[in-house]
């Protein structure tokens, strides 16, 4: 039986830091409840990783 761990990494591009912060741990939330609702995955196998302004998307 293969064993997957999935890493979802969140960017967002420009805006005030809090803002950006929040809003990208709302769509990892979103992102990690679809994907267990679903049955997609395993809470316990997602990790959801939300970067906000400190590394923003590059394009």
């Amino acid at each position: 039986m293969n064993i997957l761990n999935i890493i979802c990494r969140l960017h967002v591009r420009h805006g005030v830091c809090r803002v950006q912060q929040k809003l990208s741990e709302l769509q990892g939330k979103a992102v990690k409840d679809h994907f267990i609702n679903e049955g997609i995955i395993t809470e316990d196998r997602l990790s959801i990783v939300c970067y906000g302004e400190t590394r923003p998307a590059e394009h």
